[in-house]
């Protein structure tokens, strides 16, 4: 062992000694009030040079007040506290929601034709007349010109790549590509 470890040990026994064998009585005697000097000169405001302690003294700390006086009964009764300024009361957090706009005259868009309802299948030539299928859903609708289509669309003209459809309710005309002439 080096010397060093000789003298923490000897340390240590030490403070094991005095901690078992020490005197453990508790101090008796009470301590006694101190008196203080009271202060020769009364501070007043015209005394004090410095802002920080014209506010210290120029601060006038109020009486203890009841708590009606205080904070009024407010309470309704279960917990909820009626007016907003009421001690412990909801507070909202949020910022004020923006002044409302003044109202401006929306112009009304014109109904207009929903989408077509229909996907191409094919076309064929007979005759010199066109048909074209229409799927909707899991229908096969077959189609020639004046056709009409569950009394909504009427077929005006089937001239490839496009087929022309009049949307009935509002007499819109729509157009479904059905491809190029084969």
């Amino acid at each position: 062992m080096k010397p060093r470890h000789l003298v923490l040990a000897l340390a240590l026994l030490l403070a094991a000694g005095v901690a078992l064998f020490g005197d453990k009585t508790p101090a008796s005697g009470v301590a006694e009030a101190v008196a203080r000097a009271t202060p020769t000169k009364k501070m007043t405001v015209a005394n004090v040079k410095s802002p920080a302690s014209t506010a210290a003294v120029s601060a006038k700390i109020e009486n203890i007040r009841p708590r009606p006086k205080f904070a009024p009964e407010d309470s309704m009764g279960d917990n909820t506290v009626a007016s907003p300024t009421a001690m412990f009361g909801n507070q909202n957090w949020n910022p004020p929601p923006p002044p409302a706009a003044k109202a401006i005259p929306v112009a009304l868009v014109p109904p207009s034709a929903p989408p077509l309802p229909f996907v191409y299948l094919g076309k064929s030539l007979a005759d010199g007349t066109w048909e074209v299928f229409l799927g909707r859903g899991d229908r096969t609708i077959i189609v020639q010109n004046n056709s009409l289509i569950d009394g909504t669309y009427r077929v005006d003209a089937i001239k490839p790549p496009l087929l022309f459809l009049t949307y009935l309710p509002l007499n819109q005309i729509q157009q479904l590509t059905i491809g190029v002439l084969d």
